[in-house]
């Protein structure tokens, strides 16, 4: 899946409003690369990140563009079922990894509640690894799970899907991948840094140099002992029931 959410051209034609223009891009961008659907990464905030910032909710603008995550989410919603797309837009929200980012979790789900799915799907929106977004609490000392209040509004909503992000724990590190670079240079940090974490640091490589869009490549380690990974694995499971 092609990644949009922090593509010029979307926000461009995001921010004009130029819906047709903007699924005219994404089907020639698929067809380009083969792809079959829209993926959205922290849609805003990996622009935001080549100037050292972040959205950490839908409503933060995006540098220089005069676009938000709103925008652009519902933007790419609107493009794909224009082009009739087999998968709903699959989007990693803004603020993973979070403490109390589950109830932006929920803002962003309600952002495709009127937008109606098109040929023989009932979904128009599927928020991907929802694990990393289902946290409550304020910090990593209080962090708890928001698992019951995501899982309310997706029984009660037939506009959207999710897959449960379950950790899997291991004696080997996990090689984390995305398309979220501020995200993973935080996992960096708290890897290597926190009195939980791995010492004496471990390392990141960041993609993103002058150009649109982003990557970021950390190793981390799940276990079992770990207070925030033990809860990590018990709001996957709390998704899944």
């Amino acid at each position: 899946m092609p990644i949009f959410g922090n593509n010029w051209y979307v926000l461009k034609f995001v921010r004009d409003n130029e819906i047709e223009k903007l699924a005219a891009y994404v089907n020639w961008i698929l067809k380009a690369t083969k792809g079959y659907a829209i993926k959205i990464v922290n849609p805003g905030g990996v622009e935001n990140w080549a100037w050292g910032k972040n959205c950490d909710n839908v409503d933060t603008p995006v540098l220089h563009w005069d676009v938000t995550p709103r925008q652009i989410v519902e933007g790419l919603a609107k493009a794909n079922e224009l082009l009739k797309l087999p998968h709903s837009i699959h989007v990693h929200c803004n603020n993973l990894g979070h403490p109390g980012n589950y109830k932006h979790s929920i803002e962003t789900f309600k952002i495709c509640e009127k937008i109606k799915p098109a040929g023989d799907r009932d979904s128009s929106f599927h928020v991907t690894h929802c694990q990393f977004n289902a946290y409550a609490g304020t910090n990593w000392g209080d962090i708890n799970s928001g698992a019951a209040e995501i899982a309310d509004y997706v029984n009660s909503h037939k506009h959207m899907t999710l897959d449960s992000g379950q950790v899997v724990f291991t004696k080997y590190a996990t090689t984390t991948m995305t398309g979220d670079g501020p995200w993973e240079f935080a996992l960096h940090h708290l890897g290597g840094m926190s009195s939980w974490g791995s010492k004496p640091g471990i390392k990141w490589v960041n993609g993103q140099v002058e150009a649109e869009s982003g990557s970021g490549v950390v190793p981390y380690f799940f276990s079992p002992k770990i207070g925030v990974n033990a809860i990590q694995w018990a709001i996957a499971l709390e998704l899944m029931l």
